[in-house]
């Protein structure tokens, strides 16, 4: 087997196959049409809406492998014999995906080839960006006139309709821009313990330092801890800190923070508070598509030195910033 099984050994494989035919849970094959590419106008700009349907991107669904939402996709070196009597056998060459099981309600068992949590907020929030982007174009606004703190313009309340849609889309962004972050950290330290290559990590608290095992350290540990401190230690990579990542992060941050804890001048911005980091003023201030953008760049930042990097970062990063060479 390859690295990418190797860490997969645990797992159950249920014989996905690619291309027209689907496996459905309970191993029946079910015929569906094969999708259009998107067209060229819908991938001309970066976080345009359903980056879910960009499938022409090369070395992503034109890999054989299917949705570039899947955690982990690859395929056998090797030949594979049935692991239980009357299981199935794969031949090298054959596509092989993480397995996810559930049990419903009604006691049955559905499986499911296992997305990356990442890229599923990731998806969201780029759609949710571009849905802004589209809503802020349509906002109208009065001529210029006085008010108690300078001159400024209004909304006229007819169309402020389209005004709460934007801000609705924004939070969408912001909120899952950040939850990709907060589920890559905890993602990767769960992988690192388990897979035996970090132990117990001494950590400094306020009380002293601690050492912590990895179910500790998603639990006590804040996002921006675990991006400064714990996966630059288990990665072996360079801290984030002080690069242009981290001032994207902490700018994400921030408006994810004034958002998830909406504090009542937030809420209602007035007087002295108009200039200050209001949920509003990061809404109305800045480009909502810059936030997905800070999150994917972050995850780049610790992508494996010398291997490939994930196919549903690589997708995102395509999409994110077209400019750069993957």
């Amino acid at each position: 087997m390859d690295g990418a099984l190797k860490r997969l050994a645990a797992v159950r494989f249920p014989p996905l196959a690619t291309g027209s035919v689907k496996i459905s849970a309970m191993g029946k094959a079910s015929r569906r049409k094969r999708e259009r590419p998107a067209s060229a106008e819908r991938l001309a700009q970066p976080g345009m809406e359903g980056s879910s349907d960009r499938n022409d991107l090369p070395g992503v669904e034109t890999d054989g492998l299917g949705d570039w939402r899947l955690r982990l996709a690859t395929t056998l070196a090797a030949d594979v014999p049935a692991a239980y009597p009357g299981g199935p056998s794969h031949k090298a060459g054959a596509p092989v995906y993480q397995s996810s099981m559930i049990a419903t309600e009604e006691q049955s068992i559905i499986g499911f080839a296992t997305p990356s949590a990442p890229a599923l907020a990731l998806d969201v929030a780029l759609k949710a960006s571009s849905r802004a982007a589209s809503f802020r174009e349509q906002l109208v606004f009065s001529e210029e006139t006085v008010t108690p703190w300078g001159s400024g313009r209004d909304i006229p309340f007819g169309r402020v309709s389209t005004l709460y849609d934007y801000f609705e889309q924004c939070m969408m962004a912001i909120t899952f821009s950040f939850l990709a972050l907060e589920c890559f950290c905890n993602e990767t330290i769960d992988a690192s313990f388990a897979n035996g290559l970090t132990g117990p990590l001494k950590i400094s608290r306020r009380d002293g330092e601690k050492i912590m095992a990895a179910e500790e350290l998603e639990r006590q540990l804040s996002t921006e801890e675990k991006l400064a401190t714990v996966l630059p230690q288990i990665l072996a990579k360079e801290s984030p800190k002080g690069r242009k990542e981290w001032e994207g992060f902490i700018r994400l941050k921030e408006a994810r923070d004034a958002t998830v804890h909406l504090k009542s001048r937030d809420q209602y911005t007035r007087g002295a508070h108009l200039k200050d980091s209001s949920l509003f003023f990061h809404f109305l201030n800045r480009e909502t598509v810059g936030y997905p953008r800070a999150a994917i760049a972050m995850i780049w930042h610790f992508r494996p030195s010398g291997a490939t990097a994930p196919r549903w970062l690589e997708h995102l990063m395509r999409i994110a910033f077209p400019e750069r060479r993957i």
